[in-house]
This record gives C-alpha cells, structure tokens and sequence, in this order.
C-alpha cells in the first residue's frame, strides 16, 4: 500500500452569517468525500469544522497517489482488422500507431458484439500533488450559500470575501489560486 499524508485546507473569511456555517461545513465534507473518491484518491476519513471567518477541512490519511489502472483500449474488429491472407490491414495498423505499439502486441478480445483487437495498458496513476490544486480550487467554487457576493472584479462568488486560503498535504504547501 502506499503512502498516505494528512490533508489540511482552511479558507479563511470575513465574517460569514452564523447560519451559513453548518450547512457550508456538511458539504465542504460531502464535496470533498465525492471529488477524492472520483479521482481515484482513497482516504481514512474527512472531517470539517468552521468559525465565523473559516472553514477548514481535515482529510485523514490521503493516498500520495492515484493506484495504477489496466485500461482496455478496443480497436477494429477482427473481420476489418486481417485481410484474407491474416495480414494485418491498414485499419489494425493505424490503430496500434496511434498508441504507439506495435501490431504485433495487440491482443484479441471477445465481445457481445465479436471478435475485436484490443491494447491492454496500465495507466500510471498521478500524484495526489498534482490533482489536489484543481480539486480543491473546483471545491471551493461548488460552495453554495444562501447569498453569495462578488468582490473586487472577480467572477468567483462566495459568502463572504476569502481573505486567505492555506493548503498542506503533509509538511508539503499545495498552492491554490482562486479569484
């Protein structure tokens, strides 16, 4: 199994509405839960907790990185991809030259709906480094209060102006740029 690090993301505020506070902390956690979980990242547990200027966001034992996957690339099917000799037509070739493979290294798979060539490849999961700035940057936009205000000239809305985010994953400082 991998490493795992201990996430931490605190939003900092102006004073938002009392009432805002509960529901925006149950989905900072739903959120969170649901963006990990489909970016492949496992963890122990999320918690969140929130004042009148942040919210923060605990996520327990975060994966460093996506696991590797096998993906199933499905090409031409066999009646189009051998000519009558069992040679491999222009259609298998160009299929295995776009994935950068030889002909030769393209397996054959039953389907429902025949017989069709296929290129089995792992896929390298990425580092949770590298995903976390987008997702988290995505999580914070997918915040919805009951009213929501702009601020200087940016599009971003929020409760409240955000005055400061901070973002570690371990010791390890993930930059996020909003607004």
């Amino acid at each position: 199994k991998g490493m795992s690090k201990n996430l931490i993301l605190e939003i900092g505020t102006e004073e938002l509405p009392a009432r805002f506070i509960n529901p925006a902390v149950k989905l900072l956690k739903n959120l969170a839960e649901k963006k990990l979980k489909d970016a492949l990242l496992s963890f122990k547990e999320v918690k969140t907790a929130g004042t009148l200027r942040r919210l923060t966001l605990f996520v327990k034992e975060l994966a460093e990185k996506q696991p590797d996957r096998e993906e199933e690339v499905l090409g031409p099917p066999k009646k189009v991809g051998l000519d009558e000799k069992g040679n491999f037509t222009k259609a298998v070739i160009g299929f295995a030259k776009k994935l950068g493979v030889p002909p030769e290294e393209l397996e054959l798979k039953e389907t429902p709906r025949g017989t069709y060539f296929c290129y089995k490849r792992v896929v390298k999961g990425k580092k949770a480094e590298e995903i976390l700035p987008q997702l988290l940057k995505d999580l914070i936009s997918d915040l919805h209060f009951p009213k929501t205000m702009r601020w200087g000239d940016y599009e971003f809305r929020f409760a409240r102006p955000i005055r400061w985010i901070m973002c570690l994953l371990g010791e390890k400082v993930i930059p996020i740029e909003i607004a």
